[in-house]
């Protein structure tokens, strides 16, 4: 017979994370460079033979893309995600 079940305790805001380009989703908040939280709109478009992401970006709660970021596929970005 199992044993009594333990509650899920929500734990604190889930930090920020690194990730590569290639593992960005829609819906991840990005940090920018300058500081600036955008939101990628679309998943990431990949050139160079992989070498180079192109990320299509836009400001949290806004519906329209205003903003593009190339990334080297080695750097990683860092990321919150929902």
């Amino acid at each position: 017979m199992a044993g009594p079940r333990r509650k899920l305790e929500k734990g604190p805001a889930r930090p920020e994370e690194s990730v590569f380009p290639h593992e960005l989703r829609p819906g991840d908040h990005v940090i920018g460079r300058d500081g600036e939280v955008w939101e990628v709109a679309a998943p990431p478009v990949v050139h160079l033979q992989g070498k180079m992401h192109t990320i299509r970006l836009r400001k949290p709660g806004d519906r329209r893309i205003t903003g593009m970021e190339h990334w080297p596929a080695h750097e990683r970005v860092a990321v919150r995600r929902r």
